[in-house]
């Protein structure tokens, strides 16, 4: 029985995990194999067992699955002997259901006290160590490292105090070996054709948590040879998934939905470790993404076409609706599950296949909802996602393979001109949701109090790093005492720091760029004659100085001359711009090559709607904060991006309309 690389939902009947054991100053002092049996009907054959490779344990421990005995010992030598000396890759992942594996009292009287061993695992976790060798990854599975003394004590609290959190970095002449001791580091895989795939070179980054810096993941560097394997594998069954039928599409896009449920509160801590919002805001994210895959599944069985009329009485027209073909989708860091599941969602329903290159601050995310799609049964082949640290060589391939008929891409406008040009050179569809510079308008007749709580709530959401969120706070002098009067104490109440705290109202930005170019507008707004009646710097105590933490902010008295009014600021920080002349407020707000969102606050109808009217963005809130649903279509104008995603609008960007002329 061979150890083989785990497939898309084939799970080997047992597990084996490669240990290192280190001395109490973080030596390496010997390998352990720690093996769990997993049969059919989840019960283990044994608990564990342990082989030091320098003779530290015993080596006659035998298992029984199925009737068939297995001396787990001699597996792992041959595994290690017959892949390694070969130079080629070994994967070692977890069985379904494995909770634990421990090692026995018997076996633990072998292990000095002093050592440590990572030897914990948990159930469809995404967390992993990883052993470099020359020839190879090994890929082992969530682990937790204790001294060897903590193994006995079943009390959590005993331990927690065996977790060391020393950094160490070992090199031997053959191995070396990087660990978080107390948290180990993640490496996982990229996913194609149905298989968790490393990167063909070999390569890795680092994914860090943005509110304290620790390095929670490492991803497989992904390039040019990667996103071309994707394709491959997107291409060769495009022609079968587009066949299926739309029922059997919904199906699926519903019971990824329910998983997605299921696992809500899993996936919304792994967004706040990840990306770092909050934990309400993760969790209300993790919602309104699976929104998206129940709209869509209800959306492919809305696809249809028509009878059309002929000039003569011998000839019909039928039009009718076909998936574009492979797609390739590039999404970002600030909703990194929700802007998933708006592209797959309509693409799967619309039978296309898909290559995925996710964020590269937020892979882990994108890994989340592919094991949804993936334990809901989707074939191999139809998604397919490439992780990189640098999105050019995957962003070259997309736009230059024929087979590739489709790109969409959220994320800045500066790199969306890129990809659209490239993509429009191919003639490929395009969809791209870019940056936005969002007005929220204060009309004379509102109330001043009602509109400066919305902003408040609105602004600071995600960090401000949001698309749609209020950069332009255009208010009526005859508001202006009152509405700075509301929003700065509730700016002030708003709480930063790491997500998962108690209270706390506003995460980190995204990493050290974003903090700069925060600072760089409030104080080139300082510099030029505006007030910043709360906030306004960088947050360090209270141990936020490994994150990055902006204070939330406003700013008062923002003229045209300044740079936080003309350029989208992605970050906590509300400026404030006061006018006096309501004819010409709609001109101010359209004064930017922006053209995404836009709020108004009025209680005349016939001002929001000439406001809606006469506004050239693509999404309007007219006393509403929250213009969006899965339901609705989304995108913009000018700067802001090409097509829209959600509502039916979302589903006929990848479909195409293709005619039969019948003679009678």
């Amino acid at each position: 029985m061979r150890c083989r690389r785990l497939g898309r939902r084939h799970r080997p009947p047992y597990r084996l995990d490669l240990e290192w054991l280190l001395d109490g100053h973080g030596a390496l002092q010997d390998l352990v194999a720690v093996g769990q049996l997993q049969s059919s009907s989840g019960g283990c054959g044994v608990d564990a067992v342990t082989e030091g490779f320098g003779g530290q344990a015993p080596a006659d421990l035998v298992g029984d699955l199925g009737g068939e005995r297995m001396d787990l010992v001699a597996e792992v030598r041959r595994l290690l002997g017959d892949e390694l000396g070969a130079g080629r890759t070994l994967s070692l992942k977890r069985a379904c259901a494995v909770r634990c594996s421990h090692l026995t009292n018997s076996h633990r009287t072998v292990l000095p006290s002093a050592w440590i061993s990572a030897i914990q695992s948990g159930p469809r976790t995404p967390w992993a160590v990883t052993l470099r060798v020359p020839v190879a990854y090994l890929m082992l599975s969530r682990s937790r490292v204790r001294t060897a003394s903590t193994l006995s004590s079943s009390s959590t609290a005993s331990r927690r105090q065996g977790l060391l959190d020393d950094r160490i970095g070992i090199d031997a002449q053959a191995v070396s070996i990087g660990v978080r001791i107390g948290r180990a580091v993640s490496l996982t895989a990229m996913f194609i054709n149905g298989q968790w795939v490393e990167a063909i070179d070999g390569g890795t980054f680092a994914v860090t948590n943005p509110a304290t810096g620790e390095v929670i993941a490492e991803m497989p560097a992904g390039g040019a040879a990667d996103a071309t394997a994707a394709i491959d594998a997107a291409d060769a069954v495009q022609k079968e998934w587009g066949a299926s039928t739309a029922y059997s599409r919904a199906d699926l896009l519903m019971g990824a939905w329910r998983l997605m449920g299921e696992r809500a509160d899993e996936l919304a801590h792994l967004m706040t470790e990840e990306q770092g919002k909050p934990l309400k805001a993760s969790r209300a994210e993790v919602t309104y993404g699976a929104d998206f895959l129940r709209w869509f599944a209800e959306e492919a069985r809305r696809i249809s076409g028509e009878w059309l009329p002929s000039g003569r009485p011998d000839q019909r027209f039928l039009s009718v609706k076909t998936p574009v073909g492979v797609v390739a989708a590039v999404t970002p860091w600030n909703y990194p599950m929700s802007m998933l599941t708006r592209k797959v969602g309509p693409a799967l329903a619309a039978g296309c296949t898909i290559v995925l290159k996710p964020a590269e601050a937020t892979p882990l995310c994108a890994k989340a909802i592919f094991e949804c799609f993936i334990d809901a049964g989707v074939p191999d082949g139809v998604i397919n996602m490439v992780t990189a640290e640098d999105p050019v060589p995957i962003g070259d391939v997309f736009t230059s393979d024929p087979r590739v008929k489709k790109l969409t891409f959220t994320g800045s406008t500066a790199v969306g001109r890129v990809l659209a040009a490239k993509a429009g050179s191919n003639l490929q569809r395009v969809s791209v949701e870019l940056g936005g510079h969002a007005p929220f308008i204060v009309y004379p007749d509102a109330d001043p109090v009602h509109a400066a709580k919305g902003a408040a709530a609105l602004k600071f959401l995600n960090s401000g790093q949001a698309c749609i969120s209020p950069n332009r706070l255009y208010v009526h002098c005859d508001h202006a005492d009152a509405f700075i009067d509301t929003i700065v104490p509730r700016v002030a109440k708003v709480k930063a720091g790491v997500g998962t705290a108690e209270g706390v109202g506003v995460g980190p930005l995204v990493n050290e760029a974003a903090v700069a170019k925060v600072a760089a507008q409030v104080d080139d707004a300082r510099a030029k004659g505006a007030k910043v009646p709360v906030g306004g710097m960088r947050l360090t105590d209270d141990g936020l100085d490994a994150g990055h933490f902006y204070a939330p902010t406003v700013v008062t008295g923002v003229t045209e001359a300044m740079t936080i009014y003309r350029e989208e600021t992605f970050g906590p920080v509300a400026p404030i711009i006061v006018y006096d002349d309501v004819d010409q407020v709609i001109d101010l707000a359209n004064d930017t090559n922006y053209g995404l969102a836009a709020y108004v606050y009025t209680k005349d109808l016939s001002t929001a709607i000439r406001a809606m009217e006469g506004l050239r963005f693509g999404i309007i809130g007219i006393n509403d904060v929250n213009p969006t649903s899965a339901a609705a279509p989304f995108g913009g104008m000018n700067d802001s991006g090409l097509g829209r995603e959600g509502g039916h609008e979302g589903i006929a960007e990848y479909l195409e309309t293709k005619l039969a002329g019948i003679a009678l």
